[in-house]
């Protein structure tokens, strides 16, 4: 995190926003990733630690934001509904200054988020338990006399702990903090409730304050 405090003392208007996180269920990102086992996990390419990426934070930092203003303003799309999602983007002048547009770029600069130093493994295995495999490589009709296949990947543990850091690089001040306000807001509501990585739907990836 040394890094993101030069990068935040580059400019003096510059806020440097830093969370610590605790992981309240089990995490998986990069499940897609190549692997010894049936399901990868992310590792940082130089560290060798899972990590996460700014891109993923970003992302769902943006799409808890965007429902948000869908759900404000009585706005109803889903992945396909493009003009909706642009409808939506325009009516939060915060949300452009944050991640951009055609006309100008994002004012908040993610950084990848890594795992606090801790004397515990970081990794437990956890299982996906296809019953139908045969099914589902499409040899044969679902039935019950297909047995099930376990198949054992690599997650991240409860309670490790993660730093997470934002700059915002705005010169206005009143405009800074109004940003900082709705950044925070949305960031909490992505990592404590929608969830980070893979199968969020099942409850993984979501945070705490450690002391929470």
């Amino acid at each position: 995190m040394q890094l993101t405090k030069k990068i935040a003392d580059l400019a003096p208007h510059n806020i440097r926003l830093h969370y610590t996180l605790s992981l309240v269920s089990r995490m998986c990102v990069g499940s897609g990733e190549i692997s010894s086992l049936e399901t990868g996990i992310l590792l940082h390419p130089l560290y060798g630690l899972p990590y996460i990426p700014a891109s993923t934070i970003k992302g769902v930092v943006r799409s808890v934001w965007l429902n948000d203003i869908a759900l404000q303003h009585n706005i109803i799309f889903d992945e396909n509904s493009e003009k909706a999602w642009q409808q939506a983007e325009k009516l939060d002048n915060e949300f452009q200054i944050c991640f951009g547009n055609q006309e100008q770029r994002g004012r908040v600069y993610f950084f990848d988020a890594f795992p606090v130093y801790q004397d515990k493994p970081l990794f437990e295995l956890d299982i996906i338990n296809p019953h139908y495999g045969d099914y589902y490589q499409k040899k044969e009709p679902p039935a019950d006399y297909l047995s099930p296949v376990p198949n054992n990947f690599l997650v991240v543990k409860p309670k490790t702990i993660f730093e997470f850091c934002l700059i915002i690089s705005i010169k206005q001040q009143e405009a800074r903090e109004q940003l900082r306000q709705k950044i925070e807001k949305y960031f909490y509501l992505a990592v404590t409730e929608a969830g980070i990585g893979s199968k969020t739907s099942l409850g993984y990836g979501l945070f705490k304050k450690p002391d929470a």
